[in-house]
C-alpha cells in the first residue's frame, strides 16, 4: 500500500488596488515594502493585525 499526497493550494492573503499597487489582505502593507524587507535579510515572521 502506498501513501499519495495530493497538494493544496492555499489563496494568496493578497489584493490589487486600482493604481496597481499590490498589498497585504485587509491592510495598508504594500507587497513590494514584504519583499524589500526580505531582500534585506529581514527572518523574521511578519504579522499583519487585519482592521476591522
Amino acid at each position: 500500500m502506498s501513501l499519495v499526497l495530493e497538494p493544496k493550494t492555499l489563496p494568496l492573503p493578497l489584493r490589487e488596488e486600482e493604481t496597481g499597487a499590490i498589498q497585504v489582505r485587509n491592510s495598508r502593507v504594500l507587497l513590494e515594502i514584504v519583499i524589500q524587507a526580505f531582500q534585506d535579510g529581514c527572518k523574521a515572521i511578519i504579522t499583519f493585525a487585519r482592521r476591522a
